[in-house]
């Protein structure tokens, strides 16, 4: 069967009923770089740049868990896109879930001595702490606002605007995202559209490194 003739959805409700290797790499091929984003945002959102280097770690987590435990068998296929927006949530949870499973186990690290350590050693300079927790919360409620919104597009619009401010792509550069159903003009205006919700909520966004 040609598999790649399917549509994401389609090819999510044939993942939950198959195990054949072709139909599970035409997965790995079509949605990996779309996890990676969702990853690589949730990363970011949460400050975790300097865990960057396990972003394909986690990625493969997430495939491992959608091969291995069935979960695909909740997914419904509502309307196009769905099958994204199923596989963005799947892959946020697991990587907010690892995210706090580390900070457990960093709570508990000690020295050689067996004694435990002063975790106020652990913060960084009380400014850069606070710019830092302002811009991980600020971070969280913009992500949360991105993904409450009504429209049927809101999984891609959410990740436009993170791959436009986070990562400083442009739009012709994200309308040619394989996985991405705009042009150019489509592109500028999801992130119109988003910038505009996003002012009215919180100011206007800065890119990252940018003063703007």
């Amino acid at each position: 069967m040609p598999y790649a003739s399917l549509s994401d959805e389609e090819l999510l409700c044939a993942c939950a009923a198959s195990r054949d290797p072709q139909l599970w790499e035409e997965f790995y091929k079509r949605f990996h770089t779309h996890l990676t984003v969702v990853v690589r945002r949730v990363l970011l959102t949460a400050g975790r740049e300097s865990a960057q280097a396990n972003r394909e770690d986690l990625v493969q987590e997430v495939i491992e868990k959608v091969l291995t435990r069935n979960v695909l068998a909740s997914f419904e296929s509502r309307h196009h896109g769905s099958a994204r927006s199923f596989l963005g949530k799947v892959a946020v949870n697991h990587v907010r879930d690892r995210l706090r499973a580390d900070r457990r186990e960093q709570g508990r690290l000690a020295v050689p001595g067996g004694e435990e350590e002063d975790p106020l050693a652990l913060l960084p300079e009380r400014a850069a702490w606070t710019e830092s927790i302002e811009r991980h919360l600020l971070f969280q409620e913009i992500d949360r606002a991105l993904e409450l919104s009504d429209s049927v597009t809101a999984q891609q619009d959410c990740e436009i605007f993170w791959l436009h401010y986070q990562q400083g792509w442009t739009a012709r550069q994200i309308s040619e995202l394989p996985w991405i159903t705009l042009s150019v003009k489509g592109v500028e205006a999801s992130l119109f559209r988003t910038t505009k919700m996003i002012k009215g909520k919180f100011g206007k966004p800065r890119a990252e490194g940018h003063d703007q």
